[in-house]
């Protein structure tokens, strides 16, 4: 038995990016400072432009950063093994899932955990999604 108990449930997307398209692709800092500012009456209310593309695709706001964790490597590699190191409960259901969604090869996994009522995960073109799963809980491993 693990020691990583209990589990929290994640969407799963799997995509092949160029390490700096990835880097603008998720940043969604400069939109939620320049919300916090409006918020505040400090500043105009933000453009959509300056949303993160994954926020834009997926019509967020903001996101909470103990809500996602991802894994972006230099090569593609089998979606699975970007997976194996954040210990999901079911490595067989996640690789049929991959398979399934024709997910063969991927050097980013960006992972989101399931708190966000109404999301559509299919919005996303950018990255493929694989589908929800269970990982056991070890947050000091998460990046």
């Amino acid at each position: 038995m693990l020691p990583f108990q209990p589990t929290e449930t994640y969407h799963l997307w799997f995509a092949v990016f160029d390490w700096d398209a990835f880097d603008s692709y998720w940043d969604n800092e400069p939109y939620q400072e320049a919300l916090r500012l409006w918020k505040t009456g400090a500043g105009p209310k933000p453009s959509e432009d300056m949303k993160s593309g994954f926020c834009r695709e997926m019509g967020l706001e903001e996101l909470d950063g103990e809500d996602w964790w991802f894994r972006i490597t230099r090569h593609p590699a089998a979606a699975s093994k970007l997976a194996e190191p954040y210990n999901p409960a079911d490595i067989r259901a996640l690789e049929r899932a991959c398979l399934r969604r024709g997910i063969r090869q991927a050097n980013v996994i960006w992972a989101l955990r399931n708190v966000y009522p109404g999301l559509q995960p299919d919005l996303c073109v950018s990255m493929s999604y694989a589908g929800l799963f269970e990982f056991f809980t070890d947050k000091e491993n998460l990046t």
